[in-house]
């Protein structure tokens, strides 16, 4: 890597075109269920449409909004769509990176990259380049790394389990914001669908009211008239002479 090169800014890498327009959708699959709801309501199929091109819209465009550049004395990165920021990081204070990939990501040859540090990056927030491609690690880990202490005084420290994994922690994951809206729009598109209304009037659901009330002792009047009312009667059959 040039030094002529390092002091320009670039940008992430084009194959993140096809993974941000995809992680927004998913982030905003509750508008998006939410549009599709409304649409069908009101029989107007734009609102469906338009929340589906602003949300890829705007992933593409954060993919032009992002760039980072390495200069002599700092790693920097720029971004936003709607409002601009720069995180600055000093290089002499980096002290590791880590990576991560995801399975988009992995698919595409793609890695996230994390710069580890001794002081919280200027405008806050967390510095992390994503994404690089793969065979671009190497190097850039060697230009970031070039000013960082050696680890060879430092101890190994023994691995340790911090938490495992449990089924039973499925039971909590609708609790989220985003479970409880999924739900809440699952409703929705029952109710608007008409299913609520016709298994409210279907006859299974009267058997049950009543039930209810012999259940809890109601006067038999009350009962009787609740049947005569809600169930349906036999048909009446009439006699030919």
């Amino acid at each position: 890597m040039s030094t002529g090169a390092e002091h320009e800014w670039r940008r992430l890498s084009p194959r993140m075109l096809l993974v941000h327009p995809i992680h927004e959708v998913l982030h905003q699959l509750p508008l998006l269920i939410g549009s599709v709801v409304l649409g069908y309501s009101t029989g107007n199929p734009v609102w469906s449409v338009a929340a589906l091109v602003l949300t890829v819209g705007y992933g593409v465009a954060r993919w032009f909004t992002t760039a980072y550049r390495i200069d002599a004395e700092q790693l920097q990165r720029r971004e936003g769509v709607l409002q601009r920021k720069v995180l600055s990081l000093p290089r002499n204070r980096i002290r590791s990176l880590s990576t991560d990939a995801r399975l988009l990501h992995r698919l595409l040859g793609l890695t996230v990259v994390r710069v580890g540090t001794g002081q919280e990056a200027k405008g806050g927030g967390e510095f992390e380049l994503d994404a690089v491609r793969s065979d671009e690690l190497a190097s850039l880990r060697a230009v970031l790394l070039a000013d960082a202490p050696t680890a060879a005084a430092e101890v190994p420290v023994a691995d340790r389990v911090l938490a495992r994994w449990a089924p039973s922690w499925l039971r909590y994951s609708p609790l989220s914001f985003t479970g409880l809206s999924m739900i809440a729009a699952a409703i929705g598109l029952v109710y608007q669908t008409g299913a609520a209304v016709a298994l409210q009037d279907s006859t299974l659901a009267r058997e049950g009211f009543v039930k209810d009330l012999e259940s809890k002792k109601v006067p038999h009047k009350v009962a009787d008239r609740a049947k005569a009312v809600l169930l349906p009667r036999p048909p009446v059959q009439q006699w030919k002479m």
